[in-house]
């Protein structure tokens, strides 16, 4: 799992120390839920202050 939340935020140019406990929780269940076949509309990585907080 850490590979993948790892290659998630490399996608979008970010690090795990970017993100709170709980933002790294919540992008696991998204990961998982991507996995089973849904959609996420409205994630983690869709929230503009995560972008903010990297400069």
């Amino acid at each position: 799992m850490e590979d993948k939340i790892k290659q998630v935020l490399e996608e979008y140019g970010l690090t795990e120390s970017l993100l709170t406990k709980e933002e790294l929780e919540e992008l696991k269940e998204e990961i998982v839920a991507k996995e089973q076949g849904f959609e996420v509309l409205d994630g983690v990585l869709a929230t503009p202050s995560l972008y903010y907080r990297k400069k």
